[in-house]
Order: structure tokens, then sequence, then C-alpha cells
């Protein structure tokens, strides 16, 4: 068992008086957390889930009965748990994301426990909503003929609807529909109906060294990691599914996948407890 883990956190009554308040979090054995919270509002609480966040995100719910906020950052309009912070940081850190700006998981940090201000804390529901609202997008991709012509297609993604689902357009193909459960998988769908026209989308997405990891499935598919024989990647390594690709890169769906094969054969020597994270 990990050792509790205290941490002050001040809470908001519907009034607006602030009353000070304490949680500790540990984890009894894996993969579970356990979120204890003390104040002098309720009797004390407990809440068990996989990750931090989500003890956080019940704690919230039960707050509100009573008319209640906490004033950290973990609730936040604006700030939502990523896969990769899940796998790698069991929740105790998420994403800060704006609408109108391109969302990169590298930036933009912080620790769901850090103080935040009244004004910007949220619902769960309405959290949940905006994280959503990001992720309905349109953007230019391209794609190369087997004759080495380039077009400029676009995509018209949903990367929060479950199934994800995918409509490309250009003017050399009809439109393309592709569903399924997350953004690298309609990729996957995609590539193989633009091969019947002669064609391949230019994005990391289709690279011969990339590939999309349990914590990129998490997050929706919408990134992958580049992936080195041998070696585990690392956060560097993590790149967005639709970015551009240069040609030499692009290889089949099989192919992509008898490569992806061949590194997890590679990876074969390496401790179990460390590719809990990759596999």
């Amino acid at each position: 068992m990990k050792d509790k883990t205290l941490v002050q956190l001040k809470i908001q009554d519907d009034r607006g008086s602030i009353i000070n308040a304490h949680v500790e979090y540990f984890s009894p054995s894996w993969p579970d957390w356990i979120l204890e919270f003390t104040s002098p509002i309720t009797e004390k609480l407990s809440f068990t889930a996989t990750d931090v966040f989500e003890c956080l995100t019940q704690l919230r719910l039960e707050l509100a009965k009573h008319g209640c906020k906490p004033l950290c950052a973990g609730a936040r309009l604006d700030v939502y748990l990523s896969g990769m912070h899940r796998d790698m940081g069991s929740g105790l850190s998420a994403q800060i994301m704006s609408l109108g700006s391109e969302v990169d998981w590298k930036d933009l940090q912080v620790g769901i426990f850090d103080y935040a201000e009244p004004d910007s804390i949220a619902s769960v529901e309405e959290q949940w909503n905006y994280y959503g609202s990001l992720f309905l997008c349109s953007y230019e991709l391209k794609i190369q003929h087997h004759n080495g012509s380039i077009v400029e297609g676009i995509i018209h993604e949903s990367r929060i609807l479950e199934p994800n689902n995918i409509k490309f357009t250009s003017v050399v193909t009809p439109d393309i529909q592709a569903n399924g459960t997350n953004g690298f998988e309609c990729l996957a769908i995609l590539r193989v109906e633009l091969e019947k026209y002669g064609y391949r989308p230019l994005c990391n997405g289709a690279r011969c060294d990339a590939y999309a990891l349990p914590m990129d499935i998490d997050d929706g598919g919408i990134f992958v990691h580049i992936l080195t024989i041998g070696k585990l990647p690392n956060q560097v390594d993590r790149v967005d599914t639709f970015d551009y690709a240069e040609p030499p890169l692009i290889v089949s769906v099989a192919e992509q996948r008898k490569n992806y094969e061949s590194w997890i054969d590679s990876i074969k020597s390496v401790p179990e407890s460390e590719l809990v994270d990759y596999l």
C-alpha cells in the first residue's frame, strides 16, 4: 500500500463562505485509489476509483448535494484528465484546454488539488460538456495518389462522441464516412477506403513507425506514439494522429500493424511492471 498523502482543500458553500477541509489519498493495491475527505460540513467521506481524478469527481458530486464546491484545479471548467495523465500519473495532474486553440497535451498541465479561484469552478456536467465541445472539429488532411500527386481534403471529426466518427471530403473521392471506437481506428478504416481510389493519407497515424498505445486510445485515439525497436517511448514520442507526415514514412494498415508487432517482440525483455502503461 502506498502511504497516505494529505492535501489541504478549500471548499466554497452556496453563500460564498470559504471552508477549510482536507483530503488524503492513497493506493491500497493496484489499480485502486482511495480519497478520504474531512471537513466541518459532512461526516468523513471516502471514495474509491482507479485514478484520483475520478475520486475527486465523486467528491464533487457529493459536495454539490450540500451546495458546496471544492476550489481546486481538478474542478475547473477548462481542466480535464487525459489518458496519459491517468495511466502514468494516476490522475493527480490534468490538462488545461482552451476553445479555439490546438489542444497540446504537453502544455499547461496542472495538479488537480492546486488552488483555483471560485469563478473558474464548474459542475461535473459543465466540465464534461466543455471537454466534449473541444473535440468537434474540421481540418485539412493531405492525401497522395500512387502517381505521387498530392490533394488536400478535409476531415470532419467528432472525437468525443461514441462511437467516434470521421467524414472525409475531397475533390478526387466521394465522401467517406468512417465510424469506430476512437480516432486511430477511424483513420485505419479511412485508409482502407482511400486505398480503393489509389490514395493514402499523409499523417502521423499512417506512419510506418507509429501506433496508438492504450493511453492513446484512452484519449480517443487523437495521439499516437512513434516507436523505436527495443525501446519504450516517452512523452516526446507522442504526436497528433492527424498532423502531417512526409510521404516516405507512410505505409498500409497491414504493414503498420506488422511493424507494431515487431516492436512488441523487441521489448519482451523489459520487466512486465514497466510495460503496464504501454501494452
